[in-house]
């Protein structure tokens, strides 16, 4: 049965949601296209796909959110996350965490040469030797942006 892909991306601004818009849009066209196999033609969004509910309290939304991510992610098929920016925030290294300990493949996207410079070595690496870990992460430069 094909289950869903995770989009885990920070939601700062309108900035982060409209990339966020635009890698899910570019995996899903790969999934209809047989790119990759035994997922549903749609990929999760949280903000998206699992808007909070009116009748959620204030005071409970912290709750509910937690909640719902980490039912999604404990049926999902594995993790996307985009990670552009001088660092991520505590949402984003829950949903990687918990799909790290939930034994769920991870693939991390960086567009942004800021993480990855190292001077005039021709090795790059990402600023977390956790997330080099925990997951595979793919760099998108000029070179390479129609991946």
């Amino acid at each position: 049965m094909p289950r869903k892909l995770y989009i885990q991306t920070r939601l700062f601004n309108i900035n982060d949601r409209l990339a966020s818009l635009d890698l899910c849009e570019r995996i899903e066209s790969w999934i209809k296209q047989g790119l990759l196999a035994n997922m549903e033609p749609q990929c999760f969004l949280p903000y998206r796909d699992n808007p909070i509910p009116a009748d959620v309290r204030p005071e409970d939304i912290g709750r509910w959110i937690f909640e719902e991510d980490a039912a999604i992610l404990k049926n999902c098929c594995g993790v996307v996350g985009f990670f552009d920016g001088a660092s991520y925030d505590q949402g984003c290294a829950f949903e990687i965490g918990c799909a790290y300990a939930l034994g769920r493949p991870i693939n991390l996207v960086t567009t942004d040469f800021y993480k990855w410079s190292v001077g005039d070595s021709q090795e790059y690496y990402i600023g977390s030797k956790l997330l080099e870990r925990a997951a595979k992460i793919a760099r998108i430069t000029s070179q390479n942006q129609n991946l």
